[in-house]
């Protein structure tokens, strides 16, 4: 599952259940450092520290899916392999 949302370009790769709660997983891109994404809910760019996993939403919106948080990475096959590497 790929959802692209136009606007800045948001990509959510699909969702994970960490702890019976389920996460989605949104594909990132380097900004001078930082992991960004394009949030659809409040229209505007999420920051985050350059490192893979589960993240404290940033958005303010009320009618957003990520109050529980999100799960932030740069690789696109993330889903494929990349969640059996890194811990959550």
């Amino acid at each position: 599952m790929k959802r692209i949302e136009k606007e800045g370009q948001m990509i959510i790769l699909g969702y994970k259940k960490v702890n019976k709660t389920k996460f989605p997983v949104i594909l990132c891109e380097n900004d001078r450092g930082m992991m960004k994404f394009w949030c659809h809910y409040c229209k505007s760019y999420h920051y985050h520290g350059m490192a893979d996993g589960l993240r404290a939403s940033h958005c303010y919106n009320q009618d957003s899916e990520y109050g529980n948080g999100y799960i932030i990475t740069m690789n696109e096959n993330y889903m494929k392999d990349g969640a059996k590497k890194w811990k959550l």
